[in-house]
């Protein structure tokens, strides 16, 4: 039997479902190979962003760093004030109900929680006071 023979039988023996499978398998390499090739790049560029390093929050120096905790605690007490002042309710700084655990919208890259706490509750009352004594 010539080796041409030997091949056109087995490609005659393969199944669709043989096909089906070796496509399949071509079709996730190149995609797996396109991810990782992609994560390479985005590395290289800095990973974040347009080519920067991520945002950090530098809690010793609070004068100068950006403050997410105090910027969500004032959109929040901004927005309790205006609610208490639409019924008719006495002045409360304090963060209450779903906003007591002074938590909401932190993220582990602002590092210290217990700081993002209390810039959050600062934050609460500025907002707060901001709106209700505006009335």
């Amino acid at each position: 039997m010539t080796q041409a023979r030997k091949i056109r039988g087995r490609m005659q023996r393969l199944r669709p479902e043989d096909t089906m499978m070796r496509n399949l398998q071509a079709v996730t390499l190149a995609i797996a190979v396109t991810l990782g090739l992609s994560g390479m790049a985005l590395a290289q560029a800095g990973g974040y962003g347009r080519g920067g390093p991520a945002p950090q929050y530098d809690h010793h120096d609070r004068r100068e760093a950006h403050r997410p905790g105090f910027d969500q605690g004032f959109r929040d007490g901004s927005y309790v004030a205006r609610q208490d002042l639409d019924h008719r309710k006495p002045f409360d700084p304090r963060p209450r109900g779903k906003y007591s655990n002074m938590d909401r919208g932190y993220h582990r890259d602002y590092g210290d929680k217990q700081a993002y706490r209390d810039d959050y509750a600062a934050g609460y009352r500025a907002g707060y006071e901001s709106v209700f004594h505006r009335r």
